[in-house]
């Protein structure tokens, strides 16, 4: 090989691509942030946080993911406040949007369809907190289109509860959820 070929085929590619590369490593590191849209800090991924606290916290002092109570039905479910979405498959979360059980107005429930089991219209439906112990009997039931129509019931009762989950139908999931609509007994 003469040293012209060598020159031209392999040296002056090799330095015009580590040129070019030195070139566009110091423009993207100096202007990151006008090629990354989000601001720093921003959280990208959603992850469920798995661990809810296993002592019963007092309703009043409830955030996120905190074991409150334990609803009885036909069997005993973990009551969760505002539960991730993964933490429902074992337990209930009563939702932010209502009351707490006892108290005037309607507490919202959800669940995941596997629990429903737990749920059944002959015998009452028992939220123990560390604060109190609430009792409900089912009054009636209803499909709803969306999440927020399920949120939005409102029994005509002083003090009532609503326990929606998603319909599932075949081998997948609908937009649709089944509600069971409870009353407190006095």
């Amino acid at each position: 090989m003469n040293r012209k070929f060598i020159l031209k085929v392999i040296a002056l590619p090799l330095v015009a691509a580590v040129l070019s590369g030195m070139f566009l490593f110091l423009l993207t590191d100096r202007n990151t942030k006008n090629l990354f849209p989000v601001k720093d800090g921003t959280v990208i991924a959603y992850y469920d946080n798995l661990k809810p606290s296993g002592e019963f916290v007092p309703v009043g002092e409830a955030t996120k993911n905190c074991t409150i109570g334990v609803i009885s039905g036909e069997k005993d479910i973990p009551l969760l406040y505002d539960a991730d979405y993964s933490n429902i498959l074992y337990s209930a979360s009563l939702r932010p949007e209502g009351c707490f059980p006892g108290e005037t107005g309607c507490a919202y429930i959800k669940l995941q369809s596997g629990n429903i089991t737990a749920f059944g219209t002959s015998k009452p439906v028992v939220i123990a907190t560390s604060d109190s112990e609430t009792s409900y009997t089912y009054t009636g039931e209803k499909l709803c289109k969306s999440e927020e129509e399920a949120l939005s019931l409102l029994p005509k009762e002083k003090s009532s509860l609503v326990v929606y989950y998603r319909v599932s139908r075949g081998i997948g999931i609908t937009t649709d959820y089944y509600a069971l609509i409870y009353k407190e007994v006095e």
